[in-house]
């Protein structure tokens, strides 16, 4: 079993793919993990340049799962995702060790010929990472799903500071270097979250996509739908560059399953 789940191109018209499989025989290219680590699947992240022709191709993690990825203007590629395993991280990185128990996220940067730049966990136990988009400057921008009360290091000053549920969205930034959060936030209500899709604008405002089944989900005031349609909702979220308020929160769905899982500015 082979499956891309998320893919981005660079300015050579280059395609980054990252997804997951459980095959020994994954056509691997200057790998930075040539050999499947076992477990139930592994991580993979995959270049093809402008005609189609494998560039680079490795393995990454022990029972670990690619979910999105994204490139910057240098062509560095920051791939995201969750391991019920481990991850190889790197010195001087925001988390060089699972923190928790459950699934843990992770975000990996690797550069144009396949380098690995840094790679980090994410989160405080039970954290799924489903998006990531990148600014100008480099920093990378998270979301996903968690149930941990806390995140390691995590910086106050956020615009939802505590996790009010059985597991809410989150948003991170992470810096350039990969080494601290520049901010971190929960989003979410009684129920259940999951931060599905997230991109940044030219100004640095994150925007967020993905669902949730709370009914006092924190909406804001004049939002498109400030009521819960009922059963699984959409919703779409803006927050301002320091992480510390949302431009706005809405739900977007009726009354039975609704789901946003991709977004563009």
């Amino acid at each position: 079993t082979d499956v891309f789940y998320g893919i981005a191109v660079d300015s050579t018209g280059a395609a980054w793919m990252t997804g997951y499989t459980n095959s020994s025989d994954f056509p691997v290219l200057s790998a930075y993990q040539p050999n499947f680590s076992g477990g139930l699947y592994n991580a993979v992240v995959v270049k093809l340049n402008s005609s189609g022709v494998l560039s680079y191709s490795t393995y990454l993690g022990f029972t670990a799962m690619g979910r999105a990825i994204a490139v910057d203007s240098g062509g560095n590629a920051y791939a995201a995702g969750d391991t019920f395993g481990t991850i190889p991280t790197t010195a001087g990185a925001y988390s060089t060790s699972s923190a928790g128990s459950g699934d843990h996220g992770f975000v990996t940067k690797f550069n144009s010929v396949g380098n690995v730049v840094y790679s980090t966990y994410l989160g405080g136990g039970g954290d799924v990472a489903w998006g990531v988009a990148v600014d100008g400057g480099g920093s990378a921008y998270l979301t996903g799903a968690t149930n941990a009360a806390s995140w390691p290091n995590a910086p106050s000053g956020g615009a939802q500071p505590a996790n009010h549920g059985s597991g809410d969205a989150f948003v991170a930034k992470l810096n350039t270097a990969g080494s601290a959060l520049s901010y971190f936030t929960y989003l979410g209500g009684s129920q259940q979250e999951i931060g599905k899709a997230i991109a940044v604008d030219g100004s640095g405002n994150a925007y967020l996509g993905g669902s949730t089944n709370s009914a006092d989900f924190p909406v804001t005031g004049g939002a498109a739908q400030t009521t819960w349609g009922g059963g699984l909702d959409g919703f779409v979220a803006k927050l301002n560059p320091a992480g510390s308020a949302f431009f706005y929160v809405t739900y977007l769905g009726g009354g039975r399953s609704d789901d946003v899982r991709a977004l563009a500015i």
